[in-house]
């Protein structure tokens, strides 16, 4: 039976939990990914994983750029390339716009392939998701439009 005690959330457990400290080596990572800049992006990625920065979150957030500049280039292949359209940020709408515009189709149908490929690998036992990150690093140049 638990006591009453140990069922009181309190503010600061919520804080703890929550509390997130971001990290600026991220923004160095991803964005120096997708500009085809490995070295830095590899001093980056070092970076954040000494750091005991979530493999599996980083992978997320490669998977959710990748996402937003696909979604930027099939709108500057309509035509209807802004901001509002992404449904983001301003400021994160138009850097998506940016990197859209250094990709074909076929560079982000790669870029897919490799990170599903890399995931894939971290999921049944032929790596792990540091393994995947930086099979993404190393295959970034080829994947650059």
């Amino acid at each position: 039976v638990l006591s009453k005690e140990l069922l009181t959330i309190t503010v600061m457990d919520v804080q703890a939990l929550a509390a997130y400290r971001e990290n600026p080596q991220t923004f160095v990572f991803i964005d120096n990914l997708f500009v085809g800049e490995t070295g830095v992006a590899a001093g980056a990625l070092h970076a954040l994983l000494r750091s005991g920065e979530n493999e599996q979150g980083l992978l997320a957030l490669v998977l959710y750029q990748l996402r937003l500049v696909a979604k930027a280039r099939g709108l500057l292949d309509s035509g209807k390339a802004n901001a509002d359209a992404l449904g983001v940020h301003p400021f994160v709408a138009r850097k998506a716009l940016q990197l859209a515009r250094r990709y074909s189709v076929r560079n982000i149908q790669h870029f897919y392939q490799t990170l599903l490929a890399a995931d894939l690998a971290s999921k049944d036992g032929r790596g792990d998701h540091g393994d995947a990150l930086w099979h993404i690093v190393f295959s970034a140049r080829t994947l650059h439009g």
